[in-house]
């Protein structure tokens, strides 16, 4: 579930943690402030940490858990009581958790799931002010959730006779968080795990207050939502389904484009081979609009400055229209040029040439390193789980401009993340790897 996740404020929390890991140990260990990670360690299986954390005023909350051994989970509780949980019902390494606090003091709890043990390191990633939104009954609303404003909030009161509730994501294969928070006994009555769709709950009759809160889940950039209210002898959402979308409400999400999950960029290549040359390259934060897929789901075709050409599923995030793209066949590798066997016939016997000394061709082109498992990148070349900056998945490439110079195995991108190259490592280096200059640190 997270693994498009993995940047799906990933990058933003590892960003923020690349710019202030200096000042991680400079605060109380046992509080959460913004801009500050704490790191905590889970010795025994079942082992929790409790985090303090204070709001002077209402805002979205983004938490963010990562470790590279145990499966974190979070919750967030106020007076013993739980306002907001992250389970990590898939076991992932790294965790989000976003929801919608009020004013006061909070205790956010870290866990792992599976028996999981190690260090985990916790960060508030954004503390955003939202203005919660009257929901009328018989009213349908859609909205869009990001990774930059990952929380919506709803208002709405009970009617005068039972009534349901539609809320759920617009996208066919892509859930929201979804939590009702009973506001005049501040208890958390309903939550719908992002795995799913939506759901339909049933509101009891009666003048009790509720906070209806969506979150994005994780998945992709952008996640249009809908919600409805409606007594229950009208129905008027018919089913959940809203209306079409008015002119006040947000569009169509746009055509499927994809950007580099690293900062180091990702490269268009000739056809659907990490063998196949590269035929531009798509720098880090840039756009490339999808034309296809390849039959077997692990390849884009896309279009950059006028280019045409593939790149993988795995080096690159998608966003907006990418559920229903057109097939597209491939070219084949281009396999290398090999010498005739047979002799021109025509042609006379040629004098015997003494024989012409073997030299190793000198690799040309950027470096270039293609990973075939999972591997772990860092915001400084020390191994730690403190430093972690993201997961890699096999497929995915990095393009290193440097070496440390106190231990040129650690290899360093354009935008500061480094990978150490160590004994065993799941990955092949091509390019013009061994001439990168050698840069201090810090």
């Amino acid at each position: 579930m997270f693994a498009a996740q993995r940047f799906f404020g990933l990058f933003g929390v590892a960003l923020l943690l690349l710019a202030l890991a200096g000042t991680a140990g400079a605060q109380d260990p046992d509080r959460l402030v913004m801009g500050q990670p704490v790191a905590v360690t889970l010795s025994t299986a079942g082992e929790t940490a409790r985090l303090a954390y204070t709001l002077s005023e209402a805002r979205a909350v983004s938490l963010q858990a990562i470790s590279q051994t145990a499966q974190p989970t979070l919750a967030i509780l106020r007076d013993g009581t739980l306002i907001a949980e992250q389970p990590n019902p898939e076991g992932a390494l790294i965790v989000p958790l976003n929801a919608f606090l009020p004013a006061g003091d909070y205790v956010v709890e870290v866990g792992a799931r599976n028996g999981t043990t190690g260090s985990i390191l916790v960060a508030v990633q954004g503390e955003m002010p939202v203005t919660p939104v009257p929901l009328a009954a018989a009213s349908p609303i859609q909205g869009v959730v990001t990774v930059q404003s990952p929380v919506a909030v709803y208002t709405f009161s009970a009617l005068p006779e039972l009534a349901y509730l539609y809320a759920g994501s617009l996208l066919p294969d892509v859930g929201v968080q979804v939590r009702v928070r009973n506001l005049t006994t501040g208890r958390l009555s309903a939550a719908v795990d992002p795995n799913l769709l939506g759901a339909r709950l049933v509101i009891p009759a009666g003048n009790a207050a509720f906070q209806l809160e969506i979150s994005h889940g994780g998945f992709v950039n952008e996640q249009p939502f809908s919600v409805c209210l409606s007594a229950i002898s009208a129905d008027a959402c018919a089913g959940g389904t809203p209306p079409a979308t008015s002119p006040e409400q947000p569009q169509t999400p746009a055509a499927c484009t994809v950007t580099p999950q690293l900062a180091g960029g990702a490269n268009i290549r000739q056809t659907t081979s990490i063998d196949a040359p590269a035929v531009i390259a798509l720098p880090g934060g840039a756009i490339a609009d999808v034309i296809g897929i390849s039959p077997d789901g692990q390849w884009y075709q896309v279009s950059y400055s006028g280019v045409t050409g593939w790149t993988a599923v795995s080096a690159v995030t998608a966003s907006g229209l990418c559920d229903a793209l057109v097939v597209m066949v491939p070219p084949p590798t281009p396999a290398p040029l090999l010498p005739s066997a047979t002799p021109m016939p025509t042609q006379p016997p040629m004098p015997t040439q003494p024989p012409m000394p073997t030299t190793t061709p000198t690799p040309s082109g950027p470096c270039l390193v293609s990973f075939t498992a999972e591997e772990l990148l860092y915001i400084q070349p020390e191994a730690l789980p403190d430093y972690i900056f993201d997961e890699i998945s096999a497929g995915g490439e990095i393009l290193p401009v440097a070496r440390w110079d106190s231990n040129p195995s650690w290899y360093k991108t354009a935008g500061g993340i480094w990978w150490p190259n160590a004994p065993g490592t799941s990955a092949i280096l091509s390019g013009d790897c061994a001439n990168l200059p050698l840069v201090s640190w810090p």
